[in-house]
């Protein structure tokens, strides 16, 4: 019975001193590397990387802008431009084309003959539109282009005439008095839409009775087609005598300011309303096609 106790107390030692040691304290293990290792190293967390997009502002445009302002059938075209281009081009839209090199100060119709060169970055144009037979407004297309690019304007383009009549005339082709009578007395009255109204009288010699001719009676009016046809002058032609009630009209003719009659000479008998005197006004009438700084002749009459 003792030797058995005692087996037990041995083993119980035993493995206390078993326990002991498989307890010892954490802080009595080496640290990491203390067994001549290199010491462990992790790797930094990593995120993924961030993509930048980088778009190259478009490049600026060489033709910046195109303006027409029109003036009868004038056109005028301006052009911005960044630059000196190597050359600028325009098309009229009537078959027309032309081109300008903005670096020559001499090839340019802008402002003046004293400083031909344009302004910096600008090129300028003009052009003479023909005019329709009947004279009335149209639309053109006009483009400018400088290289690839291109700009395109409509405008509208409408004919002005300038429709000048010269100075009046009157011409005694029967004298409406006697033979008796040495001198004829003659009033000219001037009426219309188109004209300032004026009264001339004179007093002219029975004998051979020559065209006399009507101070200040020239006159010229600016109009479309449109315009010239709604205006007119006319001339109320009367011999007077000392007493009115034997005074005789002679006539009144009119005068047609529509400019697609063109340039010509009128010779207006008058004798519808008497039986025994006739006259006639004498004219020219000029009409010419208006083109503000440029050279314009005559339209010729139809």
């Amino acid at each position: 019975m003792r030797s058995r106790t005692r087996i037990c107390l041995t083993a119980g030692a035993a493995a206390l001193a078993v326990f002991v040691v498989t307890a010892a304290p954490s802080s009595a293990l080496p640290p990491p590397g203390d067994d001549g290792e290199s010491p462990i190293e992790r790797p930094p967390p990593t995120r993924p990387p961030t993509t930048t997009t980088t778009t190259e502002p478009p490049a600026p445009r060489v033709l910046e802008s195109l303006t027409v302002t029109t003036d009868s059938v004038v056109a005028t075209a301006t052009v911005h431009h960044n630059g000196t281009p190597a050359l600028v081009t325009i098309d009229w839209g009537d078959g027309t084309v032309v081109s300008r090199n903005p670096a020559d100060a001499t090839d340019s119709p802008f402002p003046d003959p004293w400083t031909p060169s344009d302004p910096a970055g600008t090129s300028v144009f003009e052009h003479a539109y023909v005019a329709p037979a009947d004279g009335a407004r149209f639309t053109a297309t006009v483009t400018a282009r400088i290289g690839a690019e291109s700009q395109a304007s409509e405008v509208f383009v409408t004919p002005r005439y300038r429709v000048a009549q010269g100075t009046v005339s009157l011409s005694v082709i029967d004298a409406c008095d006697s033979s008796f009578d040495t001198r004829t007395e003659w009033q000219v009255y001037r009426d219309g839409n188109a004209a300032a109204h004026r009264t001339w009288e004179f007093e002219e010699s029975n004998n051979g009775f020559p065209p006399h001719a009507i101070p200040d009676s020239a006159f010229h009016v600016d109009v479309t087609a449109e315009e010239g046809r709604a205006r007119s002058v006319g001339y109320f032609v009367t011999e007077t005598d000392p007493f009115p009630l034997i005074d005789e009209f002679v006539g009144a003719p009119t005068l047609s300011l529509d400019p697609r009659l063109g340039s010509r000479s009128l010779q207006l008998v008058m004798d519808e309303y008497s039986s025994d005197c006739r006259g006639e006004i004498i004219t020219d009438v000029d009409v010419r096609l208006l083109t503000p700084g440029l050279s314009g002749g005559p339209v010729a009459g139809q």
